[in-house]
Formats: C-alpha cells, structure tokens, sequence
C-alpha cells in the first residue's frame, strides 16, 4: 500500500492506447468488482452501525460503558469512511476508463447524504411525516431510501 502503481485508468486518454487494450479491460473488471465489493461493505457496515445505536440505546448505562460502546460505534464509522473511500477510488477510476453509461445505472456517485444508518434515514421520515400531518398535506405512500440503500 505505499508503492505508487500506475494503472490505465491513471494516464490520460490519449496515452492509455500505449496500454493496450486488453490491460484496460481487465483493469476495467477489476474496478468494477471493487466498487460492488465496497458497495457490498458500505451498505453492511451501515446496517451494522443501525443496529449497534439502537443495541446502546436499549442495553448501555453508565459512563465506563457508554464509552467502551463509543468506542465500538467510532470503528463502525471509521470502516464507513474508509469504505466510502474506496468506492469513490474505483467509481473514478472506472469512469475514467470506460467514461458516462448505462453502468451508472446501478452505480452511482456517492455522496455524504448517501451514507447515513437506515435508523436515521427512518427517523428523519418520521420528522417529516409528522411535520407534513400537522400541516395537513400528507400524501406519502413509500419511502425512497436513498442509493446506498438501494439493491442492485
């Protein structure tokens, strides 16, 4: 991890035909692997940081625990940043190979708004719906759960 390699996707576009094409393929597929394996870990990682909130919520008291648990849940949010990060290195680097297409599809850019617990994403609907019933203008029938969240 602290040796620099140079793939295709790093040089420009008029360079990489000095690449070949049949090492930008693979390239490309190893990209494409890398982002849904870190799409895989994001979305687990977030279901698991759901759970371990609610997990403290209902089972940790005290000071001594509390922050034992605080420790647990900053590993969880470390892992979605790095997760995050990794994404974003393939996405990148496979847009810069294979440029705008229908793989945009069921990959998309990710965003910060894009990685938050499913816990959060259903509590911040709850404000809303109530907020939408006090002003009697309720017509909510599904929630859209954001691209993080959403199945390949």
């Amino acid at each position: 991890e602290d040796i620099r390699l140079f793939f295709p996707s790093d040089l420009r576009a008029e360079q990489r035909h000095h690449a070949g094409q049949l090492i930008c393929d693979i390239e490309a597929r190893i990209r494409l692997a890398g982002m849904a394996s870190a799409l895989s870990d994001l979305r687990h990682t977030l279901r698991m940081k759901s759970y371990l909130n609610r997990w403290k919520i209902a089972n940790v008291t005290g000071q001594r625990p509390n922050t034992r648990a605080r420790g647990v849940q900053s590993a969880v949010d470390h892992r979605i940043i790095e997760a995050k990060h990794l994404y974003r290195r393939h996405y990148e680097a496979y847009r810069s190979l294979k440029g705008d297409g229908e793989w945009q599809i069921r990959f998309r850019e990710l965003t910060d708004g894009d990685c938050i617990s499913l816990g959060s994403i259903k509590a911040q609907e709850a404000v809303e719906d109530r907020a939408a019933i006090q002003q009697g203008a309720y017509a909510r029938c599904a929630s859209q759960l954001l691209p993080a969240w959403r199945p390949c």
